[in-house]
């Protein structure tokens, strides 16, 4: 088992009006098994995994009453697995997204207001070196040596393509 996570952050202003904040985050995982005395013939099985998200928020002072506000974040990721009891069973997952939002928050007389446009993009996508499972069995003299179980499969789950999109548009007014 072996995991590296790396962060940065960066807080900084600029000038009295304008507030920004930026941060990177990476996790990588990788966990290797192997299939028993037949690990040269066969090869190993685990999972990887990469993840990663990226921040940038803003704020700026337009006038004593009215501030602009936005926030924008990408988290893409990857994994790749696969399971004991099967072979050419690799499952490789992507997916992640993208949020943003921008906002106008104000003052008028004794009211305050807030208007905010938002969009968001997300993805999963699940493909297979093998796409297609064929279950086998391994009892009564069937010469499977790289399973242990009394059932096993050859391949992985079939491929996958999933997205969603989201826009939005929301006020408040509060006195």
């Amino acid at each position: 088992y072996e995991k590296h996570r790396y962060g940065l952050t960066i807080d900084m202003p600029f000038g009295d009006l304008v507030r920004t904040l930026l941060a990177y985050n990476l996790s990588d995982v990788t966990v290797t098994n192997y299939r028993g005395a037949n690990w040269l013939k066969y090869g190993d099985y685990g999972l990887k995994s990469r993840n990663e998200t990226v921040m940038l928020k803003a704020e700026a002072d337009l006038s004593a009453n009215l501030l602009l506000t936005s926030q924008f974040v990408w988290s893409p990721y990857e994994s790749r697995s696969s399971h004991a009891n099967g072979i050419d069973n690799y499952v490789t997952l992507n997916g992640g997204g993208f949020t943003g939002k921008v906002g106008l928050e104000g003052r008028l007389g004794a009211g305050s207001w807030n208007l905010q446009l938002s969009h968001a993009f997300s993805n999963n996508d699940r493909d297979s070196d093998r796409p297609g499972t064929v279950n086998v069995n391994t009892g009564g003299g069937s010469g499977i040596d790289w399973c242990s179980g009394s059932s096993c499969s050859l391949g992985g789950p079939g491929i996958l393509e999933q997205s969603q999109t989201e826009t939005g548009l929301e006020g408040r007014w509060e006195q």
